[in-house]
């Protein structure tokens, strides 16, 4: 199945990183949803934050930390005093998550990632999801911010 660029409405996209397609036309990148559940899992599995895409997420954790620091004081700007509640979807070690406590009442992160669920859980004591976004419940709870 080809999808159409959204820009250009091309159908030349190809792999430009794992997981990633670029349309050769315009050169806008979006995520590969044909990818299959496996080959998902495969990608974001334990080497792809040892070695793959980062050296050491952990060790890295201050480094990014301030990066997520910077992202939420620009997030801050688009929120509202009752926006209190944050679903972080791809939290992997729980990073964001554990910046954002400063501004959030209620917080919970979702990822693949069996290793970085359970060191946001254990490590960080977060209320973090082992699963599949688009195969889970949220159930009746309401965030503000996803």
């Amino acid at each position: 199945m080809v999808n159409n660029c959204i820009v250009c409405n091309s159908t030349s996209s190809v792999p430009f990183y794992p997981g990633i397609l670029k349309c050769q036309q315009c050169g806008h990148v979006v995520a590969d949803l044909q990818l299959s559940d496996h080959e998902l899992f495969e990608l974001y599995k334990k080497d792809y934050f040892f070695g793959d895409e980062y050296s050491d997420y952990v060790a890295d954790k201050q480094i990014i930390q301030k990066n997520f620091q910077l992202r939420l004081n620009t997030l801050k700007t688009f929120l509202k005093p009752n926006h209190t509640k944050l679903f972080e979807i791809g939290c992997a070690y729980g990073f964001f998550i554990d910046v954002a406590q400063s501004r959030v009442n209620q917080d919970q992160g979702i990822d693949i990632n069996t290793d970085g669920i359970r060191y946001a859980r254990d490590d960080l004591k977060l209320d973090g999801l082992q699963l599949d976004l688009l195969k889970h419940e949220i159930e009746d709870k309401t965030f503000e911010v996803d």
